[in-house]
C-alpha cells in the first residue's frame, strides 16, 4: 500500500510505503466438506491454505504425530498433504496449523474416514 502525503508549501510529493503484516487465518483444511471419505487404494490430498502476510509455513500432523511439514509462498499461501495409497490405517483426525510468526497460529481439523475394500 503507498501513502501519498502532499506537502503544498514545499511543493513536494512523498510517497510512503506501509507495510501490513497479519497472522495466518486458515480458510480450508480439506479441499472436501468434512468429515471425508476415501476409499481405500485411492489417493487423498489434503488441502490447507492461509490469508497471512508474510506467508505461513504449513505443519500436518496426525494426532499430536508430525506428518509433513513446508513453508507456504507468497502466490500461493497453500501447502498439500498427499496421502497415497490409501489404507485403513490412514483412518483419522489430521491437523493442519498455519504459523507466519506474527502474533500466533492457526489450525483446523479435520477427521478422514477410510472406505475399505474386503
Amino acid at each position: 500500500m503507498t501513502l501519498l502525503y502532499f506537502n503544498f508549501h514545499a511543493f513536494v510529493v512523498d510517497a510512503l510505503h506501509i507495510e501490513c503484516l497479519y497472522l495466518p487465518l486458515v480458510k480450508s483444511q480439506v479441499t472436501v466438506a468434512c468429515p471425508f471419505q476415501a476409499r481405500e487404494g485411492s489417493r487423498s490430498i489434503l488441502t490447507c491454505s492461509a490469508s497471512s502476510k508474510p506467508a505461513s509455513r504449513f505443519t500436518w500432523k496426525r494426532g499430536s504425530t508430525l506428518i509433513d511439514a513446508s513453508p507456504g509462498t507468497v502466490k500461493t499461501n497453500a501447502y498439500n498433504h498427499t496421502i497415497s495409497p490409501v489404507d485403513r490405517n490412514h483412518y483419522g483426525t489430521y491437523v493442519c496449523v498455519a504459523d507466519n510468526g506474527i502474533v500466533g497460529s492457526d489450525q483446523k481439523t479435520c477427521n478422514l474416514t477410510v472406505e475399505c475394500t474386503y
